[in-house]
Formats: structure tokens, C-alpha cells, sequence
């Protein structure tokens, strides 16, 4: 059941983020009037306007590389919980 309220919740979020863009002026596709799988010009209007271009291989790098990070830091901390946790229930000093 708890997987259903997750995945209504990021519904949610994602409707109120397009709302709050449209409300802003954002238009909801290009300017040209049609989607593109791949746009290849850098320096253009039409640029991160599709659904991939020259940044798309950055944009899954970084995110591949801020989740692992992450996953070391929170790994860490989690360790170090744990040990203060079993410190404290067995007296440790």
C-alpha cells in the first residue's frame, strides 16, 4: 500500500511543478511546434528544448556520480549510528 502513495505523491509533485511553470508563462513544448528526439545544435533557441542533446550524457554522469556520493555519505553515517546505538545499549565507555 505504501508503494501506491508514493508513486500518487510524485504524480502530485509533477502536476503542481507543470502548473506552476505554465503559470509562470512556460510554454508546454518547443516554439518550433514539435518534439524532437535528439536536437544536435549547441548554440540555438531550440537547445535543452527536446528530449536529448549534447547535455543529456552530462546530466546522467552527474547524477550517477551525486548518488554514489551520497550513498558513501549516508552509508557512513548510518555506520556510525549504528555504533553509537550498540555503544549505548551495551555501556560501552
Amino acid at each position: 500500500m505504501k508503494g501506491k502513495h508514493v508513486v500518487f505523491l510524485a504524480i502530485g509533485v509533477l502536476l503542481v511543478q507543470t502548473l506552476a511553470l505554465y503559470s509562470l508563462g512556460h510554454i508546454w513544448i518547443c516554439k518550433c511546434g514539435f518534439i524532437k528526439l535528439w536536437h544536435g545544435v549547441t548554440f540555438s533557441s531550440e537547445n535543452s528544448q527536446h528530449l536529448s542533446d549534447w547535455y543529456s550524457f552530462s546530466h546522467i554522469i552527474h547524477g550517477l556520480a551525486f548518488y554514489w556520493l551520497a550513498w558513501l555519505i549516508f552509508a557512513k553515517l548510518r555506520n556510525y549510528s549504528n555504533y553509537r546505538t550498540i555503544k549505548k545499549n551495551l555501556r560501552i565507555k
